[in-house]
């Protein structure tokens, strides 16, 4: 089925008209499962969190392998199953804006899969380095160590997804099936989300991590920098990379879902779980509402402590300084769904852009988690449980409460205060990140 464009609801007809010109330069808009970066323009070597960008992708040479513009849709649940046929694995899919008729508002094409690989088992964020290639997290993999009870201890991984197969797969329409292992560490317990830092290293937040030796699952943020020694998984001459350091942990953290580098170079680490004022539901359970912390001078400031928040998940900057919040779950109730939010952050207070009571499409804000930049600076949300098209339960089982569909991109005017679909199509199953790749 085609993906739809929500002003209008109708299902697009015109894939076929997909802008495929590319680029003489590759400019990003960079964005984390959850939190999406700054979407000022960016020329690779100029801005923060770019120039070591493309030494930890090794740099391969000829044109960037991107069109004009693209987005980057991470499934954890769209692809294939597992050999024993049980959990499904995720892909990274790729839509491309189609040219409007006169007076139509802009279209994606309907998704198709860019990349996956038989050893993914949860990806859930994706980064585009300097070179255009893809830095793909994946929550689930299985490294070389084991559980106490001997099951596979699943810590997480990263793999790179080469520009010159990117490249391969967009001018012949062919899938990347393999990806190069780019780093596994001892030291992650649940990576869920990638962004860049201040000096172009790739930052990993974990939410169930324990560096700081607690005993207790608290989170941390981890930093990558430089290449490993070992090669002997790598493609394309290029070597996993190496974790050096956990940048930041600390007894404050609960569970952090995402990390943004501010155009002000202030480093913020979202937590979904902090409540450091003891707030209690209407059941009498401990609350969710979570902090916004800053993280300078090698200490976690708490910014903006909500309240009233429950499940807050991502970040996004849509220009120097005008800072948005995502909340998965903006209810009182934690086990009611249909009530995502998008907040802006109003010096240290939230204001509610679009809600529960907002005018949007049926069956969508159910479950919004990544958020990216449009190039027309509306946001783009992956919802990961909407049903715009009425197509079920995904059937996956990951979502709790009374709708698990198989997830849309919605856009939404903060301006407005409207909500639209974006995309919607049979294809996705659990869309968790979305990045924007823009001129």
């Amino acid at each position: 089925m085609p993906g739809i464009m929500a002003t209008t609801g109708h299902t697009n007809p015109r894939a076929s008209g997909v802008t495929t010109a590319l680029w003489s330069g590759l400019v990003l808009a960079l964005g984390s499962v959850a939190c999406g970066d700054t979407h000022s323009e960016i020329t690779p070597g100029t801005a923060p969190g770019t120039g070591a960008a493309a030494r930890l992708a090794g740099g391969v040479a000829g044109a960037p392998p991107w069109p004009t513009e693209a987005l980057l849709i991470v499934d954890m649940d769209a692809g294939e199953a597992d050999d024993q046929g049980l959990d499904p694995r995720g892909v990274v899919f790729v839509s491309f804006p189609i040219e409007p008729a006169d007076g139509e508002a802009p279209r994606w094409s309907a998704p198709r899969v860019l990349a996956r690989d038989a050893r993914w088992r949860e990806p859930v964020d994706v980064l585009v380095l300097d070179d255009g290639s893809l830095l793909v997290l994946d929550a689930a993999y299985a490294g070389p160590w084991n559980g106490p009870s001997g099951d596979p201890d699943r810590r997480g991984a990263l793999f790179l997804v080469s520009a010159r197969s990117i490249a391969g797969a967009l001018t012949n329409g062919s899938i990347v099936e393999r990806s190069s292992m780019h780093g596994i560490t001892p030291d992650t317990r649940q990576p869920v989300a990638l962004a860049f830092g201040r000096d172009g290293e790739v930052l990993i937040v974990d939410r169930a991590a324990d560096p700081s030796g607690l005993g207790r699952p608290t989170g941390a943020v981890f930093v990558r920098r430089g290449q490993g020694a070992d090669a002997s998984d790598a493609t394309d001459g290029v070597a996993p990379s190496t974790l050096t350091t956990a940048l930041v942990q600390g007894p404050e953290l609960v569970t952090p879902g995402c990390a943004l580098l501010t155009s002000d170079d202030r480093l913020l680490v979202l937590d979904a779980d902090a409540n450091p004022h003891g707030v209690f539901d209407a059941q009498g359970r401990p609350g969710t509402p979570g902090v916004l912390f800053v993280f300078a001078d090698g200490e976690l400031q708490a910014w903006i402590e909500p309240g009233g928040t429950t499940s807050p998940v991502g970040l996004v900057e849509r220009r120097p300084g005008e800072l948005f919040l995502v909340d998965a779950n903006h209810s009182s109730d934690p086990d009611t769904l249909y009530d995502g939010a998008v907040l802006r952050i109003d010096g240290n207070r939230l204001t509610v852009v679009v809600g529960a009571t907002s005018a949007r499409p049926a069956r969508t804000l159910i479950d919004p988690r990544g958020v990216d930049v449009l190039p027309d600076g509306r946001l783009v949300l992956a919802d990961a449980n909407a049903d715009p098209l009425e197509l079920g339960a995904d059937g996956v089982g990951r979502a709790v409460g009374r709708l698990a569909g198989r997830g849309a991109l919605l856009a939404v005017d903060p301006d407005a205060g409207t909500v639209d679909v974006l995309l919607a199509d049979a294809a996705f199953v659990n869309p968790a990140a979305v990045r924007v790749v823009s001129p």
